[in-house]
């Protein structure tokens, strides 16, 4: 509900009024509704609980193909040339119905790893009509967090000068990547006390990279990582 209005909102400033700029808002409305299916899926894949993720997926499926019956033959003037649209909207239900088979046949890793890439899928398919939203902000802080949390498993040497200014930088990158998300939310998103606390509690962890990396202080940049991963996880289930 939060993100419809956010969708209505962007859009009736980022085109011109009447029913192409809701027409636009519909369908982004339609996939986010689709999609929120789709994050409740991937976490239950995650953590293994493939029977409730069969349900969110086929939930998805009959979002989607409403969205398909709808807006598959027709883009609203917002998507007109998107060079990606028939691509998307003929392909994703199939690809949903091969991770449903993937989840029937005992292949819960094989369908997490066919499904998580439909987000930057869908990320570009937005972009490609030069549309911005929290949800693609959200995944693009999520890919600096990719960057970051690859220095959990491997700190920067305490004499890599280099590497530990790239650990500073990433978190940096990230903290204000979040702030930008922030500052797009709307504002019953941002009054969300959810998103207050996951949205704050990152950036401030995010800034607290630099304490670790000065203070040379592995054990603390470990955890701070373990968090953010958590925290960055959190915000795509519930808000991207």
């Amino acid at each position: 509900m939060l993100k419809s209005i956010l969708y209505g909102a962007i859009f009736v400033l980022a085109l011109p009024a009447g029913a192409a700029a809701g027409e636009t808002a519909s369908l982004l409305k339609a996939i986010d509704g689709a999609f929120a299916h789709y994050r409740e899926a991937v976490s239950y894949l995650r953590t293994g609980n493939t029977d409730l993720a069969a349900i969110e997926l086929e939930s998805m499926g009959d979002g989607w193909k409403s969205v398909a019956a709808e807006y598959g033959t027709t883009p609203p003037d917002g998507f007109d040339g998107n060079a990606l649209y028939d691509r998307v909207m003929s392909q994703t239900g199939p690809t949903l119905d091969e991770a449903l088979a993937l989840i029937d046949a005992g292949k819960a890793e094989a369908a997490r790893d066919l499904l998580v890439p439909l987000r930057g899928e869908m990320v570009q398919f937005r972009a490609e009509s030069r549309i911005y939203t929290l949800t693609d902000c959200l995944f693009e802080a999520s890919t600096a967090m990719d960057g970051l949390f690859a220095y959990k498993g491997k700190p920067p040497a305490h004499d890599d000068w280099t590497a530990r200014a790239d650990a500073v930088g990433k978190a940096a990158v990230y903290g204000a990547t979040l702030e930008r998300c922030d500052a797009l939310a709307i504002d019953d998103v941002k009054a969300d006390p959810e998103f207050r606390r996951l949205v704050d509690g990152a950036i401030a962890s995010s800034a607290r990279i630099a304490e670790a990396i000065g203070a040379k202080d592995d054990g603390l940049l470990y955890r701070l990582l373990i968090e953010l991963r958590s925290l960055d996880r959190l915000m795509f289930y519930r808000f991207g």
